[in-house]
């Protein structure tokens, strides 16, 4: 049923809320909000808790960051990480798992570069591929 709901959504009836909205300031932490974790924000990047690997593609929601969406690329298919946790008798997920450790390790190399619009709505090219 939600699948459904969101399939039948229209541009019209998604409201962005960027992170420089009031409404959205008030419930961050303020240290969030400064310059050296902002970056982060930014970065298409793996992002990993013990043995749980999440792949952060800010890339996809641009406008939540004041940014124009333009078409999106496939998205990485990471769920065969969700399958491996990384622990047991001679296994150590730093090790495993250690491509996505190295990606975070550089994920400065990985910040997007866009400008901040005032109104960050979809370009039509986005709209033509979500239809």
């Amino acid at each position: 049923m939600w699948r459904l709901r969101i399939d039948m959504l229209q541009a019209r009836d998604f409201i962005w809320m960027p992170y420089s909205s009031p409404d959205v300031l008030q419930v961050v932490h303020p240290e969030v909000l400064e310059p050296r974790h902002t970056a982060l924000w930014r970065c298409v990047t793996a992002l990993i808790y013990f043995a749980v690997i999440e792949w952060h593609q800010i890339d996809r929601v641009l406008p939540q960051f004041g940014g124009v969406q333009s078409r999106l690329q496939p998205a990485l298919n990471i769920d065969f990480l969700i399958s491996k946790d990384g622990r047991g008798s001679d296994r150590w997920f730093p090790y495993n798992l250690q491509f996505w450790h190295l990606h975070w390790e550089s994920r400065t190399d990985y910040v997007l570069q866009f400008d901040v619009v005032a109104d960050p709505g979809p370009l039509h090219d986005f709209l033509d591929w979500w239809s």
